[in-house]
Parts: structure tokens; sequence; C-alpha cells
């Protein structure tokens, strides 16, 4: 199976006291929010979760080795009343 190299970055906003992603089942060890790994081509997902203060966020993009962007999540916030959030997405490589 063919493999393309995705470079993360999270950026977590102000109010963020943690954060985690996984990518196709496995956590990703994030360095001051930014790892690279392989990925087959084709159908992948992210999941994400972090902590913090109601209503701060964070923002998580991948880009391949050519920096095309493959997915972006510009915003992803902690509900009003809450203490923690997160979400996920499909994406292609």
């Amino acid at each position: 199976m063919s493999e393309k190299r995705v470079n993360f970055r999270v950026t977590p906003g102000a109010g963020i006291a943690g954060y985690w992603i996984n990518v196709n089942g496995e956590d990703i060890d994030l360095d001051e929010g930014q790892a690279s790994i392989d990925l087959p081509v084709g159908g992948n997902y992210i999941i994400w979760w972090m902590t913090g203060s109601p209503k701060s966020s964070i923002a998580i993009v991948g880009k391949d080795a050519d920096g095309r962007t493959v997915f972006e999540v510009k915003k992803s916030e902690i509900p009003p009343t809450r203490n923690q959030g997160g979400g996920s997405l499909p994406f292609n490589v």
C-alpha cells in the first residue's frame, strides 16, 4: 500500500489546558503541537479532544509533503457550558 507523509499542527487558543489527537486509531505524539507521520493513500480520519475553559478552542491542520492542505479544522470550540470537547473528521491523502 502506498503512503504519504502528513505534517500535523495543532494550535491551542487561550484557555486550552490540554489536547490530544488520534489518526486512524493511533494516538499521535505531538512535539510542541506538531507531528509528521506516514499515512496510507486514500481515506483516513482524525479524532481530537481538548480540555479547558468554556468556549476556548483549537485549530488543526494537516499538510502533505508538497504543502497541500489535506484537512483543516479552523476552530473547534469547547461548548459554553462544558470544560471539554472534541470532534472527528474524515480526510483523503
